[in-house]
């Protein structure tokens, strides 16, 4: 959940109630694709597998991109759930080696996430889409067959998988919440919410046909794995993020507001060069000196109706007291709705002491819910 993705274009009415121990799976049993939570029409639960494909970066920066949601449940709602609606969704946008956005969203009748050998999972949607990661999660392909898009995308693995707070055993942010006192929607955000970034880093290959017109680019993937008992808009106010690849290295942040009012701002740090891992942290914003980044948006514009950041700084200190530096600026947006903001855009940065200016491509976005 390094970005708590999701589309606001598939929209479910559902209920606020918390799901029973239950009905959420044994995590020690589950691959990381894995289905980890029951999603029906009698719950609010929902469970989502996010990918994202980014070209190289351009002057304006507008690169060529990908990104999907395979969506069980809806991740923003309000009341109970309309029984009717769609359970199964895809939601589809990125931009055209032109600059011109587009965007599918497609319902299927049914949807299954089968495991297999060892860390094999595959993900079906009806006839429109599969994902499969493979057993050594070396690989995470797609495949599309659906007049709106046809095709493949491959994702060949660089970096290894990993949960949240540099644990190996939970996908949730349990041990960020030990001895603070939470609201409702804080013990579900922190101890029931949960992210496993399946490929944090990864060389991408895009060969698809969109509502007619080629979209083929090799650059950078990524993809995350999601799962929460409430709709993403019961648990946040705001919700910054951002994910690149940059020179050496493969970086990504969450900075999270929970809702009412709450100082407990939750703060994630990935950062890795050449596929070793240099943090994976999760913390309360401002409680660490040691192993915690820094997220500053900066700048003001306004998008969708709403003044937004014109980009962030993004600072990382390691145990060890060595810092690393990225400035991440937004360009154009796609989803670009008031509630949410995706951007692509460009990044630089790398080693404050060596003085790196290293030059990528970065995916950004902010979720918020006044």
């Amino acid at each position: 959940m390094r970005c708590l993705q999701y589309a606001l274009s598939v929209l479910s009415l559902v209920s606020s109630s918390v799901l029973a121990a239950s009905e959420i799976h044994s995590h020690s049993r589950k691959p990381y694709d894995g289905q980890f939570i029951e999603v029906n029409n009698t719950n609010s639960a929902v469970e989502w597998w996010y990918a994202q494909a980014l070209g190289a970066p351009v002057a304006n920066g507008v690169t060529s991109s990908f990104q999907i949601l395979f969506n069980l449940g809806a991740l923003v709602a309000v009341g109970p759930r309309d029984p009717a609606a769609p359970l199964y969704t895809l939601a589809i946008t990125g931009f055209f080696s032109n600059g011109t956005a587009f965007e599918v969203t497609l319902a299927a009748e049914n949807a299954t996430v089968t495991s297999g050998h060892g860390e094999e999972v595959t993900g079906t949607w009806g006839s429109i889409a599969r994902f499969h990661a493979s057993r050594d999660l070396k690989t995470f392909d797609m495949k599309f067959t659906h007049p709106q898009i046809s095709g493949t995308v491959v994702f060949k693995a660089n970096n290894a998988p990993h949960y949240a707070c540099n644990s190996t055993s939970s996908p949730t942010f349990t041990s960020v919440s030990k001895g603070l006192t939470l609201s409702e929607s804080e013990e579900v955000l922190f101890n029931q919410l949960g992210w496993i970034a399946t490929t944090p880093g990864s060389a991408a290959k895009v060969d698809l046909t969109v509502k007619g017109a080629p979209l083929k680019f090799v650059g950078n993937g990524y993809h995350d794995h999601n799962f929460t008992p409430l709709p993403i808009n019961a648990l946040v106010s705001s919700w910054y993020c951002g994910n690149a690849r940059v020179g050496p290295y493969d970086m990504s942040f969450v900075l999270v507001k929970p809702r009412d009012n709450s100082t407990n701002i939750l703060t994630t740090g990935y950062l890795s060069r050449n596929g070793v891992v240099l943090q994976n942290q999760c913390s309360i914003n401002g409680t660490k000196s040691r192993d915690f980044s820094l997220t500053t948006p900066y700048g003001a514009k306004t998008e969708a109706g709403v003044v937004v950041p014109e980009g962030y700084i993004v600072d990382y200190v390691l145990h060890n007291g060595e810092k690393f530096s990225f400035n991440l600026t937004s360009y154009d947006a796609n989803p670009k709705r008031a509630s949410y903001l995706r951007w692509v855009g460009n990044i630089v940065g790398g080693s404050v002491s060596k003085g790196e200016k290293f030059t990528g491509a970065t995916m950004l976005e902010l979720i918020s819910f006044p």
